[in-house]
Parts: C-alpha cells; structure tokens; sequence
C-alpha cells in the first residue's frame, strides 16, 4: 500500500485519471465475472429450457407399466379370438361327420331301384343299367326281359315299367317326369347275333299324370293301361 501511495504522489495529474480508469475497469470486470458465474449456478442460462424438456419427455415408470398392461390385454384378447374360431371351425367339421349331406335324388332313385326289377306279371328280372336326372326328368335304363318261350312280350315290360315307377315316386319321393328305357335283349334275324344295345320299348310319364296316380296301390297300379305311356316299342317284342 506504501509503494502505491508513493507512485499516486510522483504521478501527474494525467497518470492519476489513467489509474483511476484502469481500477474502475477492473472493478466492472469483477462485478461482471461474479454475476456470470450466479446465472450458471441457477440454471438460468439459455441451455436451461432444452434439458427440461428433454427430461419431461421421458415415459414414467407409471406409464410405462400401463402400456405393458395394455399390450398384455389385447393379446389376450387375440387368443380368446382364435380359440373361439378353432371352437367354431371343429363343431362344423363334428357336425359335417355326424350329419352327412342328403342324397341326391339320383342317388335316392338308385338305392330304391337296387340292381334289378322285378314284377309279378313279368316273365324274369330286369338288371337296372342307368338311372340319370336331368332338371325335372328322371332317366331309367332297364335290360328287356327275357319273357316267355316266343319272347319278351308288352305284358313284361308294362309290369316292370310299374314297378320300376312305383319305386321312384313312392321310395324315392321323385316328383317330376320319369322316363323308363329297355334296351338289348333282341336278335338280328339275318346274323342271328344278339343286339345288346337296341330300343326295344320306351315310356314317358308326364308330372302332372304322376301326381295323380296312387303308386302305393297294386291293383290300381296293375288296372292301367301301360300302352297309353309307351313312345315306342320294337316289332320283335309280342305285343307291339
């Protein structure tokens, strides 16, 4: 302090302005430094804002349970879902064994047929060799029977058109047109070799005229005229 005391003696009027500006400078520069250093201490500076931000961003350990929570849920959920379709998908496929579709009513008209037909007025069997449904027109196809000594006769073909018809609309509940064919059983007289696939007698029933008719009853069954139906019938066969 002596030293600064002799310098502030020996010094001009000029010198003591330039020591009194350099304390005064020095003295802002410290003043300066002091508040720099509070702010910072603070956290008031212009970094302040982005690291709150930054912090308040962040999911909470609340939250976070919660979406785990709710994650948990609708996969549950999904299963439940599946379980109930897998459920569904076996009753149908239970379902589908224990109860078999219906027949068809070709496949009903077969199994009332069975493999032959027979009457009490026709001389032998008739093997069943088609049965067709086409829309409303139901198609049998009958070997001619082998009739009597001089052949198959319209006796024959007129009983087993019978009870062929009788099958199909009583067994089998057909309820549209039924069309009855023979086929084989004639010879060709100028080779003597046997025709297997030659018409021989054809009928027709119309719906209408079978809706009519009680084909439970034999007797009324054997009073009809069977001729009425027949669209043709080949020379060989007795009666034609």
């Amino acid at each position: 302090m002596k030293g600064l005391r002799t310098v502030w003696d020996n010094a001009s009027k000029f010198g003591r302005v330039v020591i009194v500006g350099t304390a005064v400078l020095v003295g802002l520069f410290v003043v300066a430094a002091a508040i720099g250093e509070s702010d910072s201490e603070n956290g008031d500076g212009g970094d302040a804002t982005p690291v709150a931000t930054e912090v308040n961003s962040k999911p909470t350990v609340e939250e976070l349970h919660a979406a785990r929570e709710a994650k948990r849920d609708r996969q549950a959920a999904e299963r439940r879902l599946e379980r109930k379709r897998q459920q569904a998908k076996s009753r149908r496929q239970e379902q589908e064994i224990r109860q078999p579709p219906e027949p068809s009513a070709e496949q009903r008209a077969r199994e009332a047929l069975g493999d032959d037909v027979s009457s009490d007025v026709a001389v032998g069997d008739s093997a069943v060799r088609s049965v067709k449904v086409n829309d409303q027109l139901l198609s049998i196809t009958l070997t001619t029977p082998e009739g009597g000594f001089e052949g198959p006769s319209t006796n024959d073909t007129d009983g087993l058109t019978s009870s062929a018809l009788a099958k199909i609309y009583e067994d089998a509940d057909w309820h549209g047109a039924a069309y009855v064919e023979f086929r084989g059983g004639l010879v060709n007289s100028a080779t003597g070799r046997s025709v297997p696939n030659a018409q021989t007698v054809i009928y027709r029933v119309e719906r209408s005229v079978a809706k009519r008719i009680d084909w439970s009853n034999d007797e009324a069954l054997f009073n009809i005229d069977w001729g009425i139906y027949r669209g043709f019938c080949h020379p060989a066969v007795k009666g034609c």
